[in-house]
């Protein structure tokens, strides 16, 4: 028995929350509870959204009090919607974690109006593989284009890859009665394809 953290972030407009009810329900059947917290003020378009679940990986035991939040280097899962939102978190990850992220950046407005650089996925690629124990990403977003048509099934698409990823801390099966069979569906092609 051990506490897990997992970190989602990203965007607003990518589905963050969406993705956290998905796995806070799973996780609830599974192991009969969580906690963590949402960053919701930027729940807006192109806004900071993030979400942290902390869950004791006992099924039916007594899961002992869980804080919402957790020490640095403590950070067991991260799912970054974009890649550059996972430098929020920065501290949060160590060589015990294991990151999926999708390659697409936002440059920030404030960036983007000042004609200023900002990163690219080969130096954030070099940064996350260094300080974590495994860092896996990929063009999400195409696949879910070419695949179902809707650039933005990426982050179910990521999701089937995070749960492939986790071992036994979370299985597909446990996802399939916490989302519609849609979302399922696309969830299992992110498992078994990538």
């Amino acid at each position: 028995m051990s506490v897990k953290n997992l970190i989602i972030t990203g965007i607003g407009g990518q589905g963050v929350l969406y993705l956290s009810a998905i796995l806070r329900r799973a996780l609830v059947e599974k192991y009969g509870g969580v906690t963590g917290y949402d960053v919701r003020g930027g729940a807006q378009r192109l806004g900071h959204v993030a979400s942290v679940i902390r869950f004791e990986d006992s099924p039916g035991g007594q899961p002992r009090r869980l804080a919402i939040d957790f020490d640095d280097g403590a950070c067991d899962f991260a799912l970054a919607l974009e890649a550059s939102e996972l430098l929020k978190f920065n501290s949060k990850l160590s060589a015990r974690s294991l990151a999926v992220s999708d390659e697409f950046i936002i440059t920030p407005t404030n960036v983007r109006r000042r004609d200023q650089e900002y990163f690219d996925f080969a130096s954030l690629k070099r940064h996350f593989t260094a300080i974590t124990a495994k860092y896996i990403h990929g063009d999400f977003r195409g696949a879910a284009g070419k695949n179902f048509n809707e650039p933005l099934s990426a982050n179910l698409i990521m999701l089937g890859r995070l749960i492939k990823e986790t071992g036994t801390a979370l299985e597909l099966e446990d996802i399939e009665t916490a989302c519609g069979k849609e979302e399922f569906k696309i969830i299992k092609y992110g498992f078994e394809a990538l």
